[in-house]
């Protein structure tokens, strides 16, 4: 077993429903998912429903980052409701930003999300890094 197969089995997907906030100001309804490819890369799936339900669009897209800060936060200060509560994506197409349903909802998503680019980074460190390789061989029994 190798050390990313022991990571992407420990480490289940986040995945459920969220409101994305669009680019044109509205909120769209979208099934995500996060988890670590084979890469140890963060991907972010998304898929939304249009005309009822007819047909379906996925996306996907590597996750750089993740904002959950006041201070932070791109758009906060064009919100000025404090019981919505959002967190946002850095990733390869821009800054997605989502609405979760209340702050348990959130930091739920947040947590996954966080432990899933700790690891991601972590197997990527130890399959590259030399001074990783430099010490397991020098270490012999």
């Amino acid at each position: 077993m190798t050390l990313s197969s022991h990571i992407e089995e420990s480490s289940t997907p986040c995945e459920g429903e969220l409101w994305q906030h669009t680019t044109k100001g509205l909120f769209q309804m979208k099934h995500a998912s996060v988890y670590i490819n084979k890469k140890s890369q963060v991907i972010l799936k998304l898929k939304s429903k249009h005309i009822g339900g007819a047909f379906s669009t996925n996306s996907k897209c590597i996750v750089y980052g993740l904002c959950d800060e006041n201070s932070a936060w791109p758009y906060r200060t064009e919100r000025d409701n404090p019981e919505e509560v959002f967190f946002g994506l850095r990733t390869a197409q821009g800054f997605l930003e989502f609405k979760c349903q209340n702050q348990a909802h959130k930091q739920r998503w947040v947590d996954a999300i966080h432990n899933l680019l700790r690891h991601g980074n972590w197997v990527e460190a130890a399959e590259c890094s030399p001074e990783l390789l430099k010490i397991s061989k020098s270490i012999s029994i």
